[in-house]
């Protein structure tokens, strides 16, 4: 059960809903965890054990090193036992593949005439692995408490299913947010109990994520998943559009489904940390990343890029360079076993260096510019190089992205071209009008906080823009059968 969006999805949450509020104490957080190994187990029963097998390593682990009969020694080796097999399953499971067709292609590249019959059955072999829903999240929290409890920041969960539910919790498994267990853990074993104004308020933040993702991301989608199917036949304006449209498309579906989950948990009484704060109001790179993916980007701060700063501080402001340049090579390759997401993340770590060496220069330039001109202009800078990375994000290989940049601009000073463009993708354009229309409306409340108005209106206001809300939901959503972007990752 991949998805939000779905009958199948709304009969069971309702269902646990129900339950859920009638059985209160001490079983509260055992249905659901119940709950969310049946989500996850509900396409195939057997990725269950890959999760299991982590849970009950990080469990042993946990309490293990925090025993004061054991040894640091051992106690070291424990824990980095633990980190290396998380990471390890992480490899196993999305990069094996990747590394072995690399290495055929870098032996057919030669023409040594090795026999690579083994190679490709090998790798056929690894292709065919179901690669455990959420595989990345999970790592990700794992890693991310034992080197807490190793730190002594927090102490080791004593109970196995405890554990597990912060781990397996539902809402946040497809695609995060990376919640820390310092946050998340004292919220499993109080009693919830039902309060209509927060579940009210949970049911109308998951709205706003379907709004998001049906009228907007999956309409887009209809025209953006055309043009990089096929990239070879477009024109310059069908891929120019498409390369300003995608990162629109990216954000409606990711913090639609950021909004899905934190209204889920928050029927359900927990608080998900918020993954998203305006990125497109970020006028730098280093401002995106700060408003983009907040958890993951905090986590990798945490527990990688500081790390190497504090280890290359006698390099000055290149040891910055060098942990920006690695964390987001790292990040890059984290998104999927390809070389797109490995450039897509380099000329994000490059950008952010070049701001931190051009920052001086740049706050003297500003001085003279007004105040609204340096917000615009840095907002286009942004969107603009976030775009173009995502042409690499987005492509299904490096040949269809560079492709994609050289005609990029090709024919766009012809009118004649774009009614050409337009025209074959008629079917398109006129299912992703409509959410054109509606992206003004997305960013404009957002920015305004019109949310958070609209929820303290007057009833006969409030009501009637649910009602309407609802209503384009229904008329004009498109569920085009796709899955949340970065369920994926």
């Amino acid at each position: 059960m991949e998805r939000f969006d779905t009958i199948s999805f709304y009969i069971f949450f309702s269902l646990l809903v129900i339950v859920y509020y009638n059985i209160v104490g001490k079983w509260q957080w055992r249905i659901l965890l119940f709950a969310s190994i049946l989500f996850y187990i509900w396409g195939n029963p057997l990725t269950i054990i890959t999760p299991l097998f982590i849970i009950l390593i990080v469990y042993l682990t946990g309490n293990y090193i925090k025993r004061k009969d054991v040894s640091e020694r051992k106690k070291r080796a424990a824990f980095v036992f633990s980190i290396a097999l998380n990471i390890g399953l992480l490899v196993f499971f999305k990069y094996v593949y990747f590394f072995i067709t690399s290495i055929a292609e870098l032996i057919s590249l030669f023409g040594s005439g090795y026999p690579d019959t083994n190679l490709s059955a090998t790798s056929y072999f690894f292709a065919s692995l179901a690669i455990p829903l959420g595989i990345s999240y999970l790592t990700f929290q794992s890693i991310g408490y034992l080197i807490e409890v190793n730190r002594g920041t927090i102490e080791a969960e004593k109970n196995v299913g405890v554990l597990a539910g912060y781990l397996l919790f539902f809402p946040k498994l497809i695609a995060g947010p990376v919640e820390r267990a310092a946050h998340f853990l004292p919220q499993i074993k109080p009693t919830i109990i039902f309060d209509y104004d927060r579940i009210s308020s949970g049911m109308k933040q998951f709205g706003w994520g379907l709004f998001k993702k049906l009228l907007i991301a999956d309409r887009l989608g209809l025209f953006v998943n055309s043009v990089y199917a096929d990239v070879h036949h477009n024109t310059g304006y069908s891929l120019l559009i498409a390369a300003i449209l995608f990162p629109i498309q990216l954000y409606a579906d990711f913090s639609g489904y950021t909004d899905m989950a934190l209204g889920l948990a928050k029927i359900l009484g927990y608080d998900l940390q918020p993954n998203f704060n305006q990125p497109f109001s970020a006028k730098s790179i280093v401002e995106l990343w700060r408003k983009w993916h907040i958890s993951l980007s905090a986590w990798f701060n945490d527990y990688f890029y500081t790390p190497i700063v504090i280890k290359k501080r006698d390099l000055g402001k290149w040891s910055v360079v060098c942990a920006s340049m690695t964390t987001f090579l790292i990040l890059g390759l984290w998104h999927g076993p390809n070389w797109t997401y490995v450039i897509f993340g380099g000329i994000q770590g490059f950008f952010i260096a070049l701001e931190l060496f051009t920052s001086k220069a740049r706050k003297r330039l500003r001085k003279n510019i007004p105040v609204q001109i340096n917000n615009i202009a840095g907002m286009i800078y942004m969107f603009v190089i976030f775009s173009f990375s995502c042409i690499f994000f987005r492509s299904g290989g490096v040949a269809d992205a560079l492709y994609f940049i050289r005609h990029l601009f090709s024919g766009v000073e012809n009118l004649a071209s774009l009614k050409v463009s337009l025209q074959s993708h008629a079917l398109a354009m006129s299912d992703y009008v409509i959410a054109i229309l509606t992206i003004p409306c997305m960013f404009f409340v957002e920015a305004k906080g019109l949310s958070e108005w609209i929820v303290h209106s007057p009833i006969w206001i409030r009501w009637p823009i649910y009602y309407l809300f609802l209503s384009v939901i229904i008329v004009y959503g498109v569920s085009s059968g796709a899955g949340f972007i970065y369920k994926q990752f």
